[in-house]
């Protein structure tokens, strides 16, 4: 109770114009000073028995979130935009995994990666920021660099974690940040080839939907043969954003040649998940037939038949 004093007057320090001459001045200390009071009172009132009650733990975890949260507007303001979403992303990648070997407990650590969300609603205007025409290596690729490997990182952690325990809510939320991951890098991937190919913009699509349908594909037949749900619907998922971009909007805008190519080429690979899918219902016929023919005269006797032709079983 004692820091809601210096809690109120920081707020003179947060909305300074100090903050536009120079970094380090007298409010970024005091914002400092307090975030490192609560973490401090938070770290030492911090009891993981299980006989504290659950006011004791809610006064735990708020003392916490206010240091969290100071720490959060003094990243704010000593970083430019967007950089400090950078530095909001690496935070909350920090205090996940810091979750995870303090409470021992991948779901703490799944709700620490929450804070990712912060920066992914702060990185949106990175989309459409008009430095896309002029360069691919603008700060805000890296912003959604940035993401997509935190997202893919913790989920690709997490998920091995929670198949180990066998924890099925653990897993659909690993699974949901690394689609969520994956998102942004086809969003990446789009962008940074319209950025690098200005003069071939139906080059810059082609690509992208060829891996995403290849992505799609091996996701599909990954979750078909290992029947798990979630990599099918992904991979299905994926796939009708193909489909239906190429038949909605693609095919009244890309050029002819690029749009045959396109076409076919996306069409050889549907085929080949079509055939694929075949093969691992009913198998290889011709395969199959051989095996009978060779298997024939073993169990009609135990020595081979020479000279004499067997007969294939009818269809």
């Amino acid at each position: 109770i004692s820091l809601i004093g210096p809690v109120l007057l920081s707020i003179a320090s947060i909305t300074s114009t100090a903050w536009r001459v120079h970094v380090l001045n007298e409010h970024f200390f005091v914002l400092v000073s307090i975030s490192a009071s609560f973490f401090l009172l938070g770290v030492l009132y911090w009891s993981p028995s299980r006989t504290s009650t659950k006011e004791s733990k809610d006064a735990e975890w708020a003392i916490l979130g206010m240091g969290l949260f100071y720490l959060y507007i003094l990243l704010w303001r000593a970083f430019p935009s967007p950089e400090y979403i950078i530095a909001f992303t690496v935070l909350g990648v920090i205090v996940s995994l810091t979750l995870r070997v303090v409470t021992g407990e991948v779901s703490a650590a799944q709700k620490g990666a929450f804070l990712l969300w912060l920066p992914t609603l702060l990185a949106l205007p990175s989309i459409i920021a008009p430095e896309w025409k002029t360069a691919v290596l603008n700060e805000h690729f890296f912003v959604l660099a940035a993401l997509a490997a935190s997202f893919c990182a913790l989920g690709g952690l997490y998920m091995g974690e929670a198949q180990q325990k066998g924890d099925k809510e653990q897993i659909q939320l690993a699974g949901g940040n690394i689609v969520v991951g994956s998102v942004i890098v086809y969003m990446l991937l789009w962008l940074a080839l319209h950025a690098a190919l200005p003069n071939n913009a139906d080059l810059a699509v082609m690509i992208v939907l060829f891996v995403c349908t290849v992505v799609g594909i091996a996701t599909y037949i990954i979750g078909n043969a290992q029947d798990i749900k979630g990599l099918r619907l992904y991979g299905g998922t994926l796939l009708a954003f193909v489909v239906g971009r190429l038949l909605i909007v693609d095919v009244w805008q890309m050029a002819l040649t690029g749009r045959i190519i396109t076409f076919i080429g996306i069409g050889v690979l549907l085929m080949s998940t079509a055939f694929l899918g075949q093969r691992k219902a009913r198998g290889w016929p011709i395969l199959a037939r051989r095996h009978i023919v060779h298997d024939i005269p073993r169990r009609q006797s135990d020595k081979p038949l020479s000279g004499m032709a067997v007969p294939l079983p009818s269809e």
